[in-house]
Parts: C-alpha cells; sequence; structure tokens
C-alpha cells in the first residue's frame, strides 16, 4: 500500500493500531476487519469484543451494518474485594477493581484495551399500537487500559438504530435536550391532529 508520491501512508502510525491492522490482513480472529466501503486494504482494526462503529488503521470510520454482536459466553463476576482477574492476549492475567454498577466481563480472550466494564441495559420504550418499541439503548461502559476514544473515563454508550454513541456527561445532557424538544413537536402534532379530526367530522 502506497499513496500519493511513493510515500508510504502508515508512516508514523501508531504501533499498537499497526499491530491491529496487520492483524486485520491476516485474518486474526480476534479482530473485526470488516472491509472499507471504497478503501481496499484498510479494514476495520476494532477488536470484536465491542464495536461503537468500524475504524481503520488512519483513523477513518463508518457505521456498523448489524446491531451489535453479544457474545455468548461466561461472564467472570468480582469477588469480595470487588476485584476480577480476566486473562488476555498480551499482557497475560490482568486484575480490575469493578465499579458497583458492572454486571461482569465476558469469559474470552481479547487485548487488554480491549478490558472494559459494562452496566446493566436501560431500554428506553415508547408504546405503540400493539405494543412497545425501544426508541434506544442506553448502558455504562468504562475502558480503563485504551488509548482510543472514548478514553478511559466512565461514559454513556447510546445505541440508536443499531448505531452505537459514546457520550459524556454534557452530551448526554444534550441529547436529552434535544428528545425533550422533540416531545414538545409531537405534543403540538397530536394537537393538530385532534383539529383535523375535529374538521373531519364536521363534514
Amino acid at each position: 500500500m502506497s499513496g500519493d508520491g511513493g510515500r508510504d501512508p502508515l508512516d508514523g502510525v501508531d504501533p499498537e493500531l499497526l499491530a491491529w491492522h496487520w492483524g486485520a490482513l491476516a485474518n486474526d480472529p480476534a479482530v473485526c476487519r470488516t472491509p472499507q466501503p471504497g478503501r481496499d486494504g484498510f479494514p476495520c482494526i476494532q477488536s470484536k469484543a465491542y464495536h461503537f462503529e468500524h475504524q481503520d488503521v488512519m483513523g477513518r470510520t463508518w457505521p456498523l451494518r448489524e446491531e451489535r454482536l453479544y457474545v455468548a459466553a461466561p461472564r467472570l463476576t468480582a469477588g469480595p474485594d470487588g476485584t476480577v482477574t480476566v486473562q488476555t492476549s498480551d499482557h497475560g492475567p490482568v486484575t480490575m477493581t469493578c465499579p458497583s454498577w458492572c454486571i461482569g466481563h465476558v469469559d474470552i480472550l481479547m487485548s487488554r484495551a480491549d478490558l472494559g466494564h459494562e452496566s446493566a441495559e436501560t431500554l428506553l420504550r415508547v408504546p405503540v399500537p400493539g405494543g412497545q418499541v425501544a426508541l434506544m439503548t442506553a448502558v455504562f461502559e468504562q475502558r480503563p487500559f485504551t488509548t482510543r476514544p472514548p478514553g478511559t473515563g466512565v461514559f454513556l454508550n447510546l445505541e440508536i438504530d443499531g448505531q452505537f454513541y459514546p457520550l459524556n456527561r454534557g452530551e448526554a445532557d444534550e441529547v436529552a435536550d434535544a428528545l425533550l424538544t422533540a416531545v414538545v413537536d409531537l405534543r403540538v402534532l397530536a394537537r393538530r391532529l385532534a383539529r383535523h379530526t375535529a374538521e373531519e367530522t364536521k363534514r
């Protein structure tokens, strides 16, 4: 792979990201390696363990085309001291202190950078004729060893229509404000519907 003028486009790329890139090209089963539309040779280098969106070694992203994959594997939960030890592919056994909201860790081999804490899901539903539908799913997450966004702090991972959006406190408030605005708009439409219905019955 060479860029304009013969310069290798991978010059200067972080060695950790390069390792994931070569793993994707070598069909490493731990790497997503989903092809990138319009860019042959630059597949997704994210771990199969989790995804917010596909991302290549250059940092370019593209949306997931399917819902998040949850691996059906046993979960490791924290012991009485609040810690759990997980085997990793690059650092051997790693011991972590779990926050109170962590529901445990999937017992599959992954790199240390991909270890993370997750909370139980919160489904945000609305009633529709015939039942209820989930508008979005929210879960607290933390990736204590990652070098990639959204960083090592706690964040809210919001799933909307199969896409995942990691949010900090301010961003979560912005989404909430937008939802409140949408509620007002929907309420106005409901009042207009009432007027249209009343006009229809007078004819």
